[in-house]
């Protein structure tokens, strides 16, 4: 079984609604954004990032017009030096640099990777994610990720706030 078919197992498993959608691979931040507004959900971004090469891992949740702020995330023990090695994220999360998404979290079955969530995420009534493949994506409610989704993996969401007020 593909990871990309783990993820939809796990989904239908829990009855965690979702609607799937088909596209040519998303190469870039602006191609997720243009299907996004398609869609009508707001963009997101993942970061899988390190403390230190070999961990400890978090996997970061922004809203995707938000820039990351290096310094405010470690300010605030976010464990973010540096973006997380590739070989780290496939082999924790069976995704690729390009297509890092939260559903790959049903793969860290060791829980290795902290999960934190930007604060201003939870207004959006809905998420478009990659399932591992950046030719697909799955659209979830707000209300299914954080109150579904993640307790069904025996995750807490880690909350944060990058904004600057």
């Amino acid at each position: 079984m593909s990871q990309e078919e783990a993820i939809y197992q796990f989904l239908q498993r829990h009855n965690i609604a979702y609607r799937l959608y088909r596209h040519e691979a998303m190469a870039t931040m602006e191609d997720a954004a243009k299907l996004d507004q398609r869609l009508g959900v707001a963009s997101v971004k993942a970061l899988f990032v390190e403390e230190k090469e070999g961990g400890p891992y978090g996997l970061i949740l922004l809203p995707g017009q938000m820039r990351f702020n290096w310094k405010t995330a470690r300010r605030q023990d976010l464990p973010a030096r540096r973006f997380g090695a590739a070989a780290a994220l496939f082999s924790i999360l069976k995704e690729t640099p390009g297509a890092v998404s939260p559903l790959g979290l049903v793969f860290d079955s060791q829980q290795q990777v902290t999960f934190f969530a930007e604060m201003g995420l939870r207004e959006i009534p809905y998420f478009a994610f990659h399932p591992c493949i950046c030719t697909a994506t799955v659209v979830i409610s707000g209300d299914d990720f954080f109150g579904c989704f993640l307790p069904a993996l025996g995750r807490k969401t880690q909350w944060f706030s990058l904004s600057q007020k």
